[in-house]
């Protein structure tokens, strides 16, 4: 697999960015017509999630073009992998990054919300790449080879990366002390322990509670991030304002309130791009009639 990785990534290296994005679309296009198992779970789960206000048509539509941005951005991740800081810092246009330069300015570092949309690796990549320091919090991919290529390829332009568990929390409160940003991205199913239960269009579904601990621990600031696919070669990152949390002073309303809060906010920017938000992900896996909190 690490090989197949590696010869596609050369290919890649001789095209120019929107070929490697029209490939990806291509491959993106044949994934909807001819695998119908994810194809049904992407469209399931927006009849779920959307219910009446989505006709067949238009739930068809987002679900193709949620298949081919996912597909886009695999093979531009491929060809990532293959280029230089100052080469993809010209891709990604930024707005609101005076609310980021607010929130580094009271000096207790910066947590980023963030989710699966539009491509936020090369939103996470590009901003190190800036000279902005910035951890993300991951997962491990199930493949060994695909998880360390694609670990590689986000640390070759300065992103720090820390795998939930273990050392992590250590990690990260020293990169807020070191006044820089942490991204968590929380869209997708937390299992265990760290899952709280939360709204999410409506749903009972399990979120991860890590950031929420964190703000608890350090009193940083807590701002919402994305980076959306505009046109070929294109792609503008949004910086919210930072967030109003919920304070309490005991811990356990604290962490389960702003988690709440957190799945809200990232509801109100899938809702606003349906189309690229990472639906091949199972995001509601606890059983539908899980009291939500009141």
């Amino acid at each position: 697999m690490r090989l197949l990785l590696e010869l596609t990534a050369r290919v890649l290296a001789l095209l120019p960015w929107s070929s490697a994005e029209k490939i990806g679309e291509i491959i993106g296009w044949a994934w909807f017509y001819l695998v119908p198992i994810r194809r049904g779970l992407v469209k399931r789960q927006l009849r779920e999630a959307f219910g009446e206000n989505l006709d067949s048509e238009q739930t068809n539509a987002i679900a193709r073009e949620c298949i081919r941005n996912t597909a886009r951005s695999a093979f531009t991740m491929l060809k990532l992998s293959t280029m230089d800081r100052g080469q993809i810092t010209d891709l990604v246009a930024t707005e609101g990054l005076e609310h980021y330069e607010n929130a580094r300015a009271l000096g207790r570092g910066v947590l980023v919300l963030t989710l699966h949309i539009g491509h936020w690796d090369l939103f996470c990549c590009a901003q190190a790449a800036r000279g902005s320091p910035l951890t993300i919090v991951t997962r491990r991919l199930k493949s060994a080879a695909v998880d360390r290529f694609w670990m590689e390829t986000r640390a070759r332009f300065g992103l720090r990366l820390v795998s939930r568990g273990g050392q992590a929390a250590r990690e990260l409160t020293a990169a807020l002390k070191r006044n820089e940003a942490v991204g968590y991205i929380l869209d997708q199913h937390a299992p265990g322990r760290d899952g709280v239960i939360t709204p999410f269009f409506g749903r009972p579904a399990a979120t991860s509670s890590g950031l929420a601990r964190l703000a608890w621990m350090t009193g940083a600031p807590v701002l919402p991030a994305y980076c959306l696919y505009e046109a070929p070669g294109r792609y503008r990152a949004v910086v919210m304002p930072a967030l109003q949390l919920v304070e309490s002073q005991d811990r356990a309303r604290f962490v389960a309130a702003n988690t709440a809060l957190f799945a809200q906010v990232i509801e109100s920017i899938v809702r606003q791009h349906p189309d690229q938000w990472l639906w091949l992900h199972r995001r509601w896996k606890v059983k539908p009639d899980t009291e939500l909190p009141s």
